[in-house]
């Protein structure tokens, strides 16, 4: 997207690339968070210290891992969804001058989709 008194790109552009890989290292850090505590969980909380209940708290702390992992891959999709669609609607800013009478009907129909 140009701008009327630089000619150049503006912060958007930038921050339009770093949305993907932004994304992607939340989830895999809460995904990473979420396995941590429940490992935690079944080593220090457990009450009995045998071999049954600990393979018990094992069987479950893998659940929970496998849960966890499967919402970070139900977001990960989401999320993908989501970017693809915004640069399908920033497209129609990239060779616009910011300012004109061009950039301000891109806006409103931008807009408009948005809200539907």
């Amino acid at each position: 997207m140009k701008t009327i008194e630089t000619g150049g790109t503006t912060a958007l552009s930038a921050f339009k690339g770093m949305l993907p890989v932004l994304g992607k290292i939340a989830i895999v850090i809460a995904a990473i968070a979420a396995v941590a505590a429940t490992l935690y969980a079944a080593y220090n909380l457990s009450p009995f210290k045998d071999a049954k209940n600990d393979a018990e708290m094992a069987e479950s702390a893998v659940s929970d891992y496998n849960r966890a992992l499967e919402n970070s891959r139900n977001e990960t999709s989401a999320l993908s969804g989501i970017l693809s669609e915004l640069d399908g609607r920033t497209e129609a800013f990239e060779n616009l001058t910011v300012g004109t009478t061009e950039w301000y009907d891109a806006i409103v129909k931008s807009n408009e989709e948005l809200l539907k």
